[in-house]
């Protein structure tokens, strides 16, 4: 397995758990509280910093483990960066994850429009790119296990 296809499994475990904590906090306070004064922005730079973070570390520790348990059975610990194939994998996935930014993108400017709250137009931002990401993601998981 490529460092490039470690890191995208990392990306399907962590974009949906940071999602689902960030989105559990925000909309039990948005519950209980007006949405003008629900605490967002803070949550939300926590969880797009454990995304970026979550992501490199766990493709790291991946690629250790990986190496780590190649070596005990006494094989070359293969850190493979990547081939013509992982590009066009990262490609495909990337296009594919475009969707949800396309539709992030209209409801943020309907929005706008609309002069709804900035929690909701900041919010639906944040759900899009992460959509985007895990639906990329998955995209990339598929090409990887069946092929183009």
């Amino acid at each position: 397995m490529s460092v490039s296809e470690r890191s995208v499994w990392v990306q399907l475990i962590v974009m949906p758990v940071v999602g689902i904590v960030y989105f559990s906090v925000v909309l039990t306070r948005a519950a209980s509280t007006p949405v003008a004064d629900v605490s967002w922005i803070a949550p939300m730079i926590w969880a797009m910093s454990i995304v970026v973070v979550g992501i490199i570390a766990g493709t790291i520790a991946s690629a250790i483990g990986s190496a780590i348990a190649q070596a005990a059975q006494g094989n070359e610990p293969d850190l493979e960066e990547g081939d013509v194939r992982d590009k066009e994998i990262e490609r495909i996935g990337n296009l594919k994850g475009q969707f949800f930014t396309g539709i992030g993108t209209v409801a943020v400017i309907v929005l706008c429009m609309l002069r709804v709250d900035v929690f909701w137009i900041a919010n639906a931002m944040f759900l899009a790119g992460l959509l985007s990401g895990i639906h990329g993601a998955i995209a990339k998981v598929i090409a990887y296990r069946r092929g183009f």
